[in-house]
C-alpha cells in the first residue's frame, strides 16, 4: 500500500465516494448489510508481505464474520461426527456437490468455478 501511497490508517469504509462523469447523479451506493458479509480468500499467492487486510474492520462486520466462521466450524464438526458408513458418506458428498453445482448455475457463477479450476490446473503444471 505504501507504493500506491495509500496509508492503511485512513479508513473510509463507511464513506463511499461516487464519481460520475457529467450528467445527473442518479446512481447510488450503500453499505453492505452485515449479514451479507462473508469470509473469502483469493486463490493465488502474490509477492509481498501483505497476508491480511491492513485496514481495521468495523466491529459489527468482524462480529458477523466470526459468527459465519463459527457456524461453518460447527457444521464441519457435526459432519465429521456423523455416524455414516462409507456408502452414506459417498451419497452425501455427491448430493452436496450436485446441489452446489445447481446453485452455481442458478446464480450465474459457473464461470468463476471454471476459472478456479483453470488456476488449480496451471499451478499443478508449474
Amino acid at each position: 500500500m505504501s507504493a500506491a501511497h495509500l496509508p492503511p490508517t485512513i479508513n473510509k469504509w463507511d464513506a463511499p465516494v461516487l464519481c460520475i462523469a457529467k450528467g445527473p447523479q442518479s446512481a447510488s451506493c450503500s453499505l453492505m448489510p452485515v449479514n451479507d458479509f462473508h469470509y473469502f480468500s483469493i486463490p493465488f499467492v502474490m509477492d509481498g508481505a501483505t497476508t491480511h487486510n491492513p485496514c481495521h474492520m468495523p466491529d459489527v462486520y468482524a462480529a458477523a464474520l466470526q459468527d459465519h466462521l463459527m457456524s461453518f466450524k460447527h457444521l464441519r464438526e457435526r459432519l465429521q461426527d456423523a455416524d455414516m458408513d462409507e456408502q452414506a458418506k459417498t451419497q452425501f458428498s455427491s448430493a452436496v456437490q450436485t446441489r452446489f453445482m445447481e446453485w452455481l448455475t442458478e446464480h450465474g457463477h459457473t464461470r468463476e468455478l471454471s476459472d478456479l479450476q483453470d488456476l488449480e490446473r496451471r499451478s499443478i503444471v508449474d
